[in-house]
């Protein structure tokens, strides 16, 4: 899917890491059933995972809170496919990254 790359070039950014891994996994190509907003597959994916027991979503903007809780009670689940293709990307890409937090 094609999706803006705005904060990548912001070097030193806390998200910057995370934004140029999403941009290598998205390099192998489409993955079928994804959702086309790129938020709720993020949000889809952490939320799918069973080991998570709190997902801490962050914003400055409240109107994006107010798109994340709707797209929470009203999107969710992303299909398991999509999370287990984004778990095998993860795992072939794998540099040694790191969590942030």
């Amino acid at each position: 899917k094609s999706r803006p790359e705005a904060g990548i070039d912001d070097a030193g950014r806390y998200n910057t890491p995370y934004l140029l891994r999403a941009k290598e996994i998205r390099s192998l190509g489409p993955i079928e059933n994804e959702p086309d907003d790129g938020i709720l597959t993020a949000l889809g994916f952490t939320l799918g995972d069973r080991n998570a027991n709190v997902a801490i979503v962050g914003t400055t903007n409240p109107k994006h809170m107010a798109t994340n809780i709707k797209q929470i009670e009203n999107d969710l689940p992303i299909p398991e496919s999509v999370i287990n293709e984004l778990k095998t990307r993860f795992e072939q890409l794998d540099k040694d990254w790191a969590q942030r937090t």
